[in-house]
């Protein structure tokens, strides 16, 4: 905390002590003279003894601060502590000023009736101490309450890497078993396309192992990934699932949370009636190069998937760590249209 509040900055502790002293000073001067004499006066040697009594209050007040973060820090009851740093500061305020002011009048000038002079210093002194008292515990309450958000912040960071993390060591044992019985359904009617449909399925779960070790992923492969995806399902639909594609090329090298675009898929496919005369026709194009949207038109289900709501699906929350920009969901003249941020890895200057 010491290196952080401003009391213990030294450009604070050597420039605000003389510009301090000097609004002190010229604020003493209008109530003493007139506005012709402050040119007159302005220069004497009470603007100097003012600035060094500002720089031994602000610096006794500073150690006081520190002293009692030793003896008696804020963890401990924080209203005592604000009363016993207030009444610290008061005296000391008093006790400094009294002596700088007696010596400066009553040994260095000779003064031995210097009343109007030591109540009006000790005035503005005390008061300097608890205006300095009063936005040291302001800062540090701010700065406190910054430590809090920031706190939260790295937890919320944290929960999503977590969230990443198991969106992508994730294998749906659904997908899995329906595959499995997809093959064994094709084995015994069509060997050839069993042993396609092996091949496809091994490339699938190679890119789910492989995408892995990647945070993120070319679109271009993530696209490869969902075509085989389709495919796969395509067993169990009997090729009713269709994928259109529109100006890919030009996004192919930006980035993807890998699995993004089968996720949806998988979503579209649990919400939909699909057949021969409604077939899922699912559309993947960009927008403006900075996103792509995944569409298709609604035929929901009389009772659609509810094990989970989009916005609490992985990939959706998984995007939230990578971009600002978070996934958006919109419905337009009977399309389900799903927008996702394409995303780029930035290279840190070294």
């Amino acid at each position: 905390m010491k290196s952080k509040l401003f009391i213990h900055n030294p450009l604070f502790r050597l420039l605000v002590p003389p510009v301090y002293g000097i609004m002190v000073y010229l604020f003493m001067l209008t109530l003493y003279d007139s506005l012709y004499q402050i040119t007159e006066n302005f220069f004497s040697y009470e603007a100097l003894l003012i600035i060094i009594l500002t720089y031994l209050l602000m610096e006794g007040l500073r150690e006081i601060i520190l002293l009692l973060n030793r003896f008696y820090s804020m963890d401990r009851k924080e209203s005592l502590r604000i009363i016993i740093q207030v009444g610290t500061s008061m005296i000391y305020g008093a006790l400094i000023t009294s002596a700088v002011v007696a010596f400066y009048f009553y040994i260095l000038v000779g003064y031995s009736s210097f009343l109007t002079e030591f109540l009006t210093f000790n005035i503005i002194f005390i008061l300097s101490a608890i205006l300095y008292t009063m936005v040291y515990f302001s800062v540090y309450y701010l700065n406190q309450q910054n430590v809090v958000m920031l706190s939260k912040e790295n937890a919320i960071r944290e929960n999503l890497e977590f969230e990443l993390e198991s969106f992508k060591n994730e294998i749906n044992p659904q997908f899995l078993y329906e595959s499995l019985e997809s093959l064994i359904s094709l084995i015994h009617k069509d060997p050839l396309s069993a042993e396609r449909f092996i091949s496809q399925l091994s490339g699938f779960y190679r890119y789910k192992l492989e995408s892995k070790k990647n945070e993120l992923v070319d679109v271009k492969d993530e696209i490869e990934a969902t075509k085989n995806f389709i495919q796969l399902l395509n067993v169990k639909y009997e090729d009713n699932i269709h994928l259109k594609l529109d100006a890919i090329s030009e996004v192919e090298t930006k980035k993807m949370v890998p699995g993004s675009l089968q996720d949806f898929t998988e979503y579209a496919v649990k919400n939909s009636i699909i057949t021969a005369v409604l077939p899922l026709v699912l559309s993947i194009r960009t927008r403006e190069n900075k996103s792509i949207l995944f569409s298709y038109r609604q035929n929901d289900r009389l009772e659609p998937d509810h094990s989970k709501d989009f916005f609490d699906m992985n990939v959706v929350r998984a995007y939230h760590f990578y971009s600002n920009q978070p996934i958006e969901l919109s419905r337009k003249k009977g399309h389900l249209e799903i927008d996702i941020p394409l995303l780029e890895i930035m290279e840190e200057e070294i």
